[in-house]
């Protein structure tokens, strides 16, 4: 039986059923045709293609509110399909109306609509609706209405058109849909057979039947509306020649940059990409006219045409960038250009993007939540009545998976089937096995903080507008209709650079005051620079050039760290280890990064000048890396890889090694061209702090991202003894962050209980002689945040200094000296700000061991300890964490103060604590 009222997942819990199940339940009742009829259009999308590849027709549609006048407390209902595309378009442009009125249209409407549209009676059966009417619906879940049809049929010679009123796909998933919060009628719910639909609905006349097939024909020609490409005037050969004159004055433009251009711009225009990239110059110029835009961000920093209109400005030959890296040949849809903004400035950008194209042509991207793992379980629990603390354990042990992994949306039913404390729960709790149906289920929908769309008509003429402006279509559908989306993201770093009010867009890369800040461990507040990791690789080789900050963000992440690869980099740059030649080829292209393969540009070239691989082939293996597909999928390409370096007169034994080294460390490669335009806003960091320390310091201030990051950056300044710092001053601190007789001032934001409003307040009456009394007791004794920045030293100092003078063997170390290269006992006094008690039975320890459960001295307990310096995690082990040392910190309160000894590990920067004494 044809199903023609049927809800998904997109009505965000108050139906059950991904798509995927909704089509595959079609299928399985051997209907011909389904109808999407959420009472929004986020699924149509994803429902179409699915419906289409399982060979089903699909028909959009929606269900609406239907009353005489918006301000009628009336909420029966209309269903609407589109018989065609123009149709579909005329819907979207109604649901967008109802969107802005509490998702209700009004009779008038009804009357309104085209014959585009067709139109079907739910549970709305007004009279004054029934000369615009195609069908009315009789359903299974009420025989009042159902005779009220039949009548209404008659009276107005109308077809009747039987339908399922579908809340679940089947039967069988009641259960789950109960789980998911569906309201349970005692009618049935899911899609009915023709034998299930006669059984329920008895008086339904034979006729009615001939509906489906009527109705199918009239919707037979859908398709989902394609967008245009937005229609731009701009010469994009002429505006790249412009932007030669401006970028390279006085310059030798080579042929190799004359080459690179007009090679760029045919990809660009056999793609038909022109308007997209004069959209994205004009953005750009605007948002350059009034802020500081990022040099780039991602794989658009390859690309020379951006670079000469302004969208970038990163000179990817300069860089040694590639294009290829940028626009895919084998794909048409938009390159992805991701842009940043400073954050406070970029709705600046949004309303460019409106006062150009035109209000109605641009709109958010929406999004749509799906249920995690962890969620699903604790969702699920609630309604079975099963208590919190009984799915901690399980929780604890859950597969999780990266939302590209095959197995993304299967994590529970792995974690009952696979682990030993999922089976023991499942065990006790076998109707939590539904639990494994709610996974990845839509929740909610939400807005794209950064994506927009931009067309030339309006976006409603391609999906829903929600009252809010945002789409009703996340990023993976706007693709699919060829819409425009812009990513515009804001940037706090750009914030505070911007906020020096220094114009850094030009310094040159290479000023080694630049580089002795990083090298000086003077970290705080450089973008990038602030984690563990970052620090611990730029201690130990250096930052010679700006070529070294490329590589340290390229190796400071998981990959390269846990695989040795940024050991092996960190050791050939340190001459610890020697330089392997390879071949010719292969020398060449890792030359800058110490004969590793560290970027996937480099994985790219290797591809093409060795293996001679065509860039399909290229393509896929660079997705699949970025994916971390893994060995197995890459060997299959290795047969291709050896034919073309065979001809390319390589020794089989030499392509092997390449092979194997690009395979390993490639693996993990990141784009270069990302890491270049990144490092250009560190460089720009650390250089305002070697030439303008007193105005970065108090843009930094006023941007800290929290009271931590202020209380680093304060502590640094102080060490250094370079900037002056006021921690309050009655008459001259203002709201926030100010520079003051050469001096860094605390604004009165940093006395505690003193936010934005009252300290605006506070400067507005003390200006004007008129200050409460209130205030006056505020200024008088104020609680200030950072007037204590070395509370360690305050309160200990004579234990770092004559530590045997209290019982303590050996010196005691500041955190700030605890690296990852460190090894050996450390005495540390500190304080605990967090404690958090651990199961060896999580996911990651119950991987390694193959899932098998450790019954006893199963717990520890992880500390975030801070003294004048630094933080660093300390352990009480499993042996530990049921003895003295472990029941004393469990008892204690946080903000303690401890001396700790403990073993540090080298390559690991944890303290694993061995005695303990409490200080406060």
């Amino acid at each position: 039986m044809d199903q023609f009222r049927v809800r998904s997942e997109f009505s965000f819990r108050q139906a059950f059923g991904q798509i995927t199940k909704v089509v595959a339940a079609g299928k399985e009742i051997g209907a011909k045709a389904l109808a999407l009829t959420d009472s929004n259009t986020f699924g149509h999308i994803s429902f179409y293609k699915e419906a289409k590849a399982a060979g089903i027709q699909p028909i959009l549609g929606v269900e609406l509110i239907c009353k005489e006048s918006l301000e009628d407390d009336d909420k029966r209902t209309i269903l609407l399909y589109a018989a065609n595309t123009d149709g579909l378009s005329e819907l979207y442009g109604w649901s967008t109306l109802a969107a802005s009125q509490g998702n209700a249209i009004t009779y008038d409407d009804v009357m309104e609509m085209s014959q585009n549209i067709i139109r079907v009676a739910a549970t709305c059966q007004a009279e004054q609706i029934m000369g615009n009417l195609d069908f009315i619906e009789v359903g299974p879940s009420a025989p009042i209405l159902r005779q009220r049809a039949i009548a209404l049929a008659k009276k107005h010679k109308l077809k009747l058109l039987p339908t399922s009123d579908v809340s679940y796909p089947l039967k069988q998933m009641r259960k789950s849909a109960e789980l998911m919060g569906v309201g349970m009628k005692p009618t049935p719910q899911w899609m009915l057979t023709r034998a299930e639909a006669e059984f329920y609905m008895p008086e339904i006349p034979a006729s009615a039947w001939k509906s489906h097939d009527i109705l199918r024909e009239m919707t037979s020609g859908i398709e989902l509306v394609k967008a245009e490409n937005i229609k731009h005037k701009m010469d994009l050969l002429k505006a790249c020649k412009d932007g030669i004159k401006r970028k390279f004055p006085g310059k030798a433009w080579t042929k190799e940059y004359e080459a690179r251009m007009h090679m760029e711009l045919k990809t660009i225009h056999s793609k038909g990409f022109d308007d997209y990239f004069a959209v994205l110059c004009g953005m750009c110029r605007f948002a350059k006219e009034h802020m500081l835009v990022g040099p780039a961000r991602g794989s658009a920093a390859g690309s020379l045409v951006c670079y000469l209109l302004d969208i970038t400005e990163v000179d990817p030959i300069l860089h040694d960038l590639m294009f290829e890296r940028f626009i895919d040949e084998t794909r048409y849809d938009f390159p992805d250009v991701d842009l940043d903004f400073p954050d406070e400035k970029r709705e600046l950008v949004f309303q460019y993007l409106r006062d150009t194209y035109g209000e109605a042509n641009v709109a958010h991207i929406g999004t749509v939540s799906r249920l995690k793992a962890k969620s699903a379980i604790g969702e699920t629990a609630k309604r079975l009545g099963i208590p919190p603390w009984e799915t901690d354990a399980v929780k604890s042990a859950m597969i999780e998976r990266s939302g590209g992994d095959a197995r993304a949306a299967f994590c529970i039913m792995d974690t009952f089937e696979q682990i030993e404390v999922g089976q023991q729960f499942i065990a006790k709790y076998p109707a939590m096995r539904e639990a494994g149906e709610l996974e990845a289920h839509a929740w909610h929908s939400g807005v794209h903080a950064a994506g927009a769309l931009v067309c030339n008509k309006p976006v409603r003429t391609y999906c829903t507008i929600n009252k809010e402006g945002t789409a009703q279509l996340d990023k993976k559908d706007a693709e699919a209709i060829n819409l425009m989306k812009i990513d515009v993201l804001g940037l706090r770093t750009l914030s505070v650079i911007e906020a020096t009010g220094i114009d850094v867009r030009n310094v040159p890369l290479d000023d080694q005051l630049a580089f002795d800040v990083l090298n000086a461990g003077r970290f705080t507040g450089v973008f990038q620079f602030e984690g563990p990791a970052l620090q611990s690789i730029t201690k130990q080789i250096g930052v010679h050039e700006f070529e070294d900050i490329v590589a340290i963000t390229s190796l400071a992440r998981p990959g390269p760290l846990h695989s040795g690869g940024a050991t092996s980099f960190i050791n050939r740059k340190k001459g610890i280890e020697t330089v392997e030649s390879i071949h010719p080829i292969f020398d060449r292209l890792t030359a800058k990064t110490q004969g590793m393969v560290l970027y996937q540009e480099q994985v790219m070239m290797l591809l093409r000048e060795v293996g001679s691989m065509e860039w399909a082939d290229v393509q896929m293996l660079r997705r699949a890396m970025s994916k971390s597909l893994g060995l197995e999928f890459f060997e299959q390409f290795y047969g291709r890889f050896l034919n073309g370096a065979r001809a390319n007169k390589l020794d089989d034994g030499v392509t092997r090694r390449i092979w194997e080294l690009m395979i390993t460390f490639g693996s993990y490669g990141f784009n270069r061209s990302h890491a270049v335009a990144y490092a250009i806003i560190s460089y720009w960091c650390a250089w305002l702090k070697a030439h303008h320390p007193l105005e970065f310091a108090c843009a930094a201030l006023k941007h800290a991202k929290d009271e931590d990051q202020a209380k680093r950056l304060l502590r640094e300044i102080v060490n250094e003894g370079q900037i002056g710092y006021i921690p309050f001053d009655r008459e001259h601190s203002m709201e926030n962050w100010t520079i003051h007789n050469g001096k860094i001032l605390a604004g009165l934001t940093s006395i505690k209980g003193v936010g934005e409003k009252l300290a605006a307040t506070i400067v507005a009456n003390r200006a004007a002689g008129k200050l409460t009394a209130r205030q006056e007791s505020i200024l008088a004794d104020p609680n200030l945040q950072y007037a204590d920045l070395f509370p360690a030293a305050r309160m200990y100092g004579d234990m770092y200094d004559n530590p045997q003078d209290h019982g303590i063997r050996g010196r005691v170390t500041y955190l700030r000296d605890i690296t990852s290269e460190s090894e050996g006992s450390f005495a540390v006094i500190a304080q605990m700000n967090t404690k958090d008690i651990r199961d060896l039975n999580e996911t990651a320890s119950l991987a390694r061991r193959n899932g098998k459960v450790i019954k006893k001295d199963n717990l520890f307990m992880n500390m975030e300890m801070e003294d004048d310096t630094d933080k660093i995690i300390a352990t009480v082990g499993r042996f530990d964490y049921s003895k003295s040392i472990g029941r004393q910190i469990r008892d204690a309160p946080t903000g303690s103060w401890w001396i700790l000894r403990g073993n540090v590990r080298k390559g690991f920067r944890k303290l694993y604590i061995e005695k303990i004494r409490r200080l406060s």
